[in-house]
């Protein structure tokens, strides 16, 4: 089954079925829910969410619209099953290598959701015209909503604006990884706005701006500097005549300076509650250095998934990932295994700068966060940042022919799905 089956019965009509965009909609509304079913295995425990669940259906729903429209007993599986495919492929070995098999096996779960997921939704966001809003565009601004809603209810559990970082926590992240997500998702909701040839009413921006607002009250200072360089990409790109242009401009070389007051403040707020907010910074080196050691230890296949909570654990404190999108993906899977992930990563994520100056401050938002915090690795994270990356570089002004992408040598990675 390859996506030029899937693309060229389903996606590459002029919109996408009811049930598509439903679905699709439904991968970024349903975040929020967190997890629903739980299983074990080998002594670990394991969980499905519900936006994961509704990623199966939207593969499902994509495989049988290809099935009713081509015969599939004259359709070969192509030799090239495409670039993500491959890298799905690649990564499953880290988790063979890993210390522990049945934790391993569900982080590498969680990836993949995170890429397959993101690309599916990305595939059927770039069928909406950028200058029009869709399904999916609802479906994110449900899903700001409710994230931001859970931050705010998880911030009664706070005596005061000091311990706000301490008390974020969802179902489906906490501090940092959740602030993260809000600003990447609202930045990307702002650009389609922004695009949208009909203006909406001012209720249309409310989920994004409610959402960054309540990230900042996170005291999160990678999504401060996820906020400044999604800003300043997005203010930079928003005007096209010479004078709005020259003053957007200024303002965005006056943002850096507003996120530096931004992290200056929050640090101070958290000093009020402890002093770990200072330890934070040198822990963050601490675990570059680890996961550096563990890539010199196994150059080529890397240490496998989560086993960097052993050498964190001994060294610090117990870290899943080291925080830093390079260093994070070389030590789990090395050259061979992890160097590809990153570079396809990059490589997309400048060919979305190129396609959608606007949208892409999304993408360059989430590659900010994930410089010191994980990201990537996550369901969430690759959810959006692979959606908005599908989205920017296949999505064209109104509409974008799938069948032309899933024959198209740029995009290798879509045409195996």
């Amino acid at each position: 089954m390859t996506v030029s089956d899937i693309v060229n019965s389903d996606l590459s009509r002029a919109k996408p079925p009811l049930l598509t965009s439903f679905l699709a909609a439904a991968v970024l509304a349903l975040i929020p829910w967190g997890p629903v079913l739980t299983f074990s295995a080998q002594g670990s425990t394991a969980s499905l969410s519900a936006s994961q669940i509704a990623i199966v259906f939207l593969a499902v729903q994509l495989f049988f619209s290809s099935l009713l429209a081509h015969n599939l007993g004259r359709k070969q599986i192509e030799v090239h099953s495409g670039l993500i495919l491959v890298l799905l492929g690649l990564m499953i070995v880290p988790t063979f290598t890993a210390q522990v098999l049945g934790a391993a096996a569900s982080a590498y779960l969680n990836f993949s959701f995170g890429i397959v997921g993101g690309i599916l939704v990305g595939a059927v966001w770039a069928q909406t015209s950028r200058a029009q809003l869709g399904w999916v565009d609802a479906g994110l601004g449900i899903f700001l909503v409710g994230g931001a809603t859970q931050l705010v209810i998880s911030f009664s559990g706070s005596s005061d604006v000091a311990g706000l970082h301490q008390s974020s926590q969802t179902p489906w992240g906490n501090s940092n990884y959740v602030a993260g997500a809000l600003v990447v998702g609202s930045i990307a909701l702002l650009a389609r706005i922004r695009s949208s040839s009909r203006r909406p009413s001012i209720f249309a921006y409310l989920p994004a701006l409610m959402a960054t607002a309540v990230a900042l009250l996170t005291l999160s200072r990678g999504a401060v500097i996820a906020l400044c360089v999604g800003a300043v990409v997005f203010v930079w790109n928003m005007a096209e005549r010479p004078l709005p242009k020259f003053f957007l401009r200024a303002i965005a070389l006056v943002i850096p300076f507003v996120a530096l007051f931004l992290i200056d403040s929050a640090t101070s707020q958290r000093l009020a509650v402890n002093s770990r907010v200072l330890v934070n910074v040198d822990s963050r080196f601490e675990l570059f250095r680890l996961a550096a050691e563990e890539f010199a230890s196994s150059p080529f296949i890397g240490t496998g998934w989560l086993s960097f909570r052993g050498v964190s654990g001994a060294e610090i404190e117990t870290q899943s990932f080291a925080h830093n999108l390079v260093l994070s993906f070389l030590q789990i899977g090395g050259l061979v295994f992890g160097l590809p992930v990153v570079t396809l990563i990059v490589v997309f994520v400048f060919r979305a700068c190129r396609s959608d100056r606007l949208l892409s401050a999304a993408a360059l938002s989430a590659i900010a966060i994930s410089m010191t915090d994980p990201f990537f690795e996550g369901t969430v994270g690759g959810i959006l940042v692979w959606a908005v990356v599908v989205k920017c570089v296949y999505g064209a002004h109104d509409g974008v022919d799938l069948r032309a992408m899933a024959s198209s040598r740029v995009l290798p990675m879509v045409r195996g799905l």
